[in-house]
C-alpha cells in the first residue's frame, strides 16, 4: 500500500478496494454518486472515509459526554458550534518533526524572515502528516513553520500587520536544522505531538448560548480542557483577559493559540496567550501568506 497513507488510512483503502471489487462501493454523499468502477477512485475514497470516521468519533464522544450533564438538553446547540481542533502536547520522545521553539528545519536556500524591528523569532513547526487521517481543514501534508516579530526589549509585535508569518514546506523539499540568526533569542525547543480533536466556543462573545454559561462555568471549562490543552491549532481562540471576540471577522478563523511558556521565553502580553488567525478561504487553499494576531 502507498506509504503516504497512515496505517488507519491504508486499512480504509484496502476495504474500499475490496468493496469496489464486490460492486458495493459507491461515491458521493450517501452513495448518490453511483457505483465506483475505477480502482484509482476507490483508493481516493479510502483515506477520505478514514478522516471522516476519525472526526466523527471525536465529536460523538463529546456529544455522548453531555448525557447526565447540565448540557444534556442542548445537544443540537453543540452540534452546530463544534469545530475541528488539533491538540499540541509536549512529547518526551526525540523523534518527530513537530516542535515549539528552538531551531527550525528549513530549506537551505530559505531566507530568514525579517521584520522592521529585526529578524523574526521562530515559534514552532508542525508536521501536518501527523494528523492526515483527520478532517481538520489543514493541508494533509507539509511542515508548517510559524515566526513572530519581536520589538526591542523582547516584546512581541502581536498586533502589528505582519507580526506573525508562516511558511508551509512540502514534504518533498529537503530541510536542514537551521540555527536562528544571532540577534534572535535562542531557547531550547521542545518536541510536541499533534492529536486531532474538536472544540467548543470559549465564551459568550463567540456564540449565543442557550443556557447561562456563568452558572455552569466550571463544568463547561472541564469539558473544554478534556478536548485540548492550552496550546492548539484551529478550534476557537482562548484567552485570559479579553472582553471581546478576538477573531478579526466572520471570514477569519483561528489558526493557532499558544500560552506563555517561561522555559521557551514566551511572554505574550503580560504572560497571556497569543492567538493567530487566518482567512478561511486561504486555509482551505493552504495559503498562509496573510495572518493576523492578538494577545490577551
Amino acid at each position: 500500500m502507498a506509504k503516504k497513507y497512515s496505517k488507519k488510512a491504508q486499512s480504509s483503502v484496502k476495504r474500499a478496494v475490496k468493496k469496489k471489487k464486490a460492486g458495493k462501493l459507491k461515491s458521493g454523499r450517501d452513495g448518490k454518486g453511483g457505483k465506483v468502477k475505477s480502482r484509482k477512485q476507490a483508493i481516493a475514497i479510502g483515506p477520505s472515509a478514514a478522516r471522516k470516521k476519525r472526526t466523527n468519533m471525536e465529536e460523538s464522544q463529546l456529544l455522548a459526554s453531555l448525557k447526565g450533564s447540565p448540557f444534556e438538553s442542548h445537544v443540537d446547540f453543540f452540534k452546530t458550534v463544534l469545530k475541528p481542533a488539533v491538540n499540541i502536547e509536549r512529547w518526551k520522545s526525540s523523534a518527530g518533526k513537530s516542535r515549539l521553539g528552538g531551531s527550525p528545519d528549513l530549506p537551505r536556500d530559505f531566507k530568514w524572515p525579517v521584520h522592521r524591528s529585526g529578524p523574526y523569532r521562530f515559534i514552532g513547526q508542525f508536521d501536518l502528516s501527523e494528523i492526515s487521517a483527520a478532517e481538520t481543514g489543514l493541508p494533509k501534508s507539509g511542515l508548517l513553520s510559524v515566526f513572530a516579530a519581536d520589538e526591542p526589549g523582547g516584546r512581541s509585535c502581536w498586533r502589528d500587520p505582519g507580526g506573525i508569518v508562516a511558511e508551509l514546506f512540502p514534504d518533498n523539499v529537503p530541510l536542514t536544522t537551521t540555527t536562528p540568526p544571532s540577534p534572535v533569542r535562542r531557547e531550547t525547543g521542545v518536541r510536541v505531538s499533534l492529536r486531532a480533536t474538536c472544540d467548543v466556543p470559549y465564551d459568550d462573545h463567540q456564540a449565543q448560548f442557550p443556557f447561562d454559561l456563568y452558572d455552569h462555568s466550571r463544568t463547561y471549562r472541564d469539558m473544554q480542557e478534556s478536548l485540548h490543552r492550552e496550546d492548539y491549532l484551529l478550534g476557537y481562540p482562548s484567552h485570559y483577559s479579553l472582553g471581546y471576540n478576538p477573531t478579526p471577522g466572520p471570514e477569519w478563523c483561528s489558526l493557532l493559540t499558544l500560552k506563555s511558556h517561561k522555559d521557551l521565553g514566551w511572554c505574550w502580553h503580560d504572560a497571556n496567550k497569543l492567538m493567530v488567525f487566518i482567512e478561511a478561504d486561504r486555509l482551505r487553499s493552504g495559503d498562509f501568506t496573510n495572518l493576523k494576531s492578538d494577545a490577551g
